[in-house]
């Protein structure tokens, strides 16, 4: 689990800042090496956001998927009904074909979903020490 939920982050973390460092898209047909790149870290990050939502909140209860109570079972994070909103909408807009997929250029806007993965990053590093501690405490030793 550790390896996985190790590389999911650094995806998460990764893509998200190289979203940030892309050029402003100006609309112009020259820009669509910028657009196609933007939209490939956009996914991407999204795709990585959703994975670790469903990880650190139970909300995928496929037959072989992990989650971060199997760990850890007093972990939980108090943000969950946001969470799921932004699953849903990475879940209908980017990983399924969903109805409610607009061409809207404001309805399309994703900042707000991206405003929680600092959270989620600070949920992920509170996860991280609180195995930490159990494992010691598991092995018989003092947590430091």
């Amino acid at each position: 689990m550790e390896e996985h939920l190790s590389y999911e982050l650094k995806m998460l973390m990764l893509l998200y800042n190289r979203l940030f460092e892309l050029p402003e898209n100006n609309k112009s047909p020259e820009n669509n090496d910028s657009t196609f790149l933007k939209n490939i870290y956009l996914e991407n990050t999204l795709l990585h956001l959703r994975v670790l939502i469903e990880f650190f909140f139970s909300l995928d209860n496929g037959y072989d998927n992990i989650k971060a109570n199997d760990y850890s079972e007093n972990f939980n994070p108090n943000c969950r009904e946001i969470m799921k909103c932004v699953r849903k909408r990475i879940s209908g807009e980017i990983v399924h074909l969903g109805k409610k997929r607009s061409s809207d250029e404001i309805e399309k806007d994703w900042s707000c979903l991206l405003e929680v993965i600092p959270l989620l990053l600070y949920i992920a590093k509170d996860f991280i020490e609180l195995n930490e501690i159990k494992n010691e405490i598991d092995k018989g030793k003092m947590p430091k």
